[in-house]
């Protein structure tokens, strides 16, 4: 039996950062297509994913939707690679994501106005 959730959220834009330059932990951000640096890392949104449940092999498949392009409408979203998880990696992984959570809500990051949706 599959059983599958799917999430979508709002349109955030592609970017690029060079994660090696983090001075004052202020990210150096600049537009997708002028990525010169080969430090500089392409960032793709997550605007959704798709979560099925396979009981016969107690796992779960995580499939999620990325904006390859700022262009890109966010209900033409990508679907990207199956990921397989245990029911240990999927607890694992969500208390990752809420100790990241965490930090992000905690810290003051400065963004241009440029980068804001």
């Amino acid at each position: 039996m599959v059983t599958c959730v799917t999430a979508n959220l709002l349109n955030p834009k592609p970017l690029a950062v060079n994660l090696y330059n983090d001075q004052e932990n202020k990210l150096t951000t600049k537009g997708r297509k002028n990525m010169s640096n080969k430090n500089d890392i392409a960032l793709l949104p997550v605007v959704g994913w798709d979560i099925k449940y396979i009981s016969a092999y107690q796992s779960v498949v995580f499939q999620p939707h990325i904006l390859p392009t700022a262009m890109t409408a966010i209900d033409d979203a990508l679907p990207t690679n199956n990921y397989v998880l245990t029911a240990e990696q999927c607890l694992e992984l969500s208390q990752s994501f809420a100790r990241a959570a965490k930090i992000i809500q905690e810290s003051s990051v400065d963004i241009p106005d440029n980068m804001k949706n």
